[in-house]
């Protein structure tokens, strides 16, 4: 079956997203060796048959795959095709590399405790606007530029998945309600 199982495995494997079934792999399996045996045939046989003096099939086959080999390396260095998300994906992508680069010293959780005092403040403490939890996380650019306009700080009061919830007890991290209601 010389190497055509191991397309054929890979792909159904990524196909199916798990592991494949006796029947599954059998099945597979059974293609590979169709696929070998045609390929032995008109392909193979072919080229080692001495008595063939011209192969156009040959340079058919060398110019499809200097062509497939020179379009992947075009899209690979355009980073893909342009067209191939919708705009809104794009700009999800692109917020993926927000985030806050303080967020070492101004994120608490069970490891890092911080009390409301000690808690970040972007810009000189005045009228300051105090977020907490994903809003913060997420959105500290755009705050930040929104509120220096206006004179304002930003306070970012965040601990891990600890929603700012008062009184709220979560099984998973007891110290919720504790950190919670320091803030009341």
């Amino acid at each position: 079956m010389l190497l055509w199982h191991w397309p054929f495995l890979a792909f159904a494997r990524n196909w199916y997203g798990a592991d494949l079934t006796f029947v599954q792999v059998t099945a597979v399996n059974g293609l590979a060796l169709f696929a070998s045996v045609l390929s032995w045939r008109y392909v193979e046989q072919p080229l080692l048959d001495h008595t063939v003096n011209s192969l156009p099939f040959l340079k058919l086959g060398t110019a499809a795959m200097i062509t497939g080999c020179g379009l992947a390396a075009v899209i690979f260095v355009g980073q893909g095709l342009p067209g191939r998300f919708p705009s809104r994906a794009l700009q999800l992508f692109a917020a993926s590399n927000d985030f806050n680069p303080e967020r070492h010293k101004c994120h608490s959780d069970d490891g890092n405790k911080i009390s409301y005092k000690e808690n970040c403040t972007f810009r000189e403490w005045r009228r300051t606007r105090r977020f907490g939890a994903i809003v913060m996380v997420l959105n500290w650019p755009p705050l930040l530029g929104r509120f220096e306009g206006e004179g304002r700080s930003v306070m970012e009061i965040t601990s891990s998945a600890c929603p700012p919830t008062l009184d709220y007890i979560s099984d998973i991290r007891k110290s919720f309600r504790y950190h919670n209601d320091e803030r009341k």
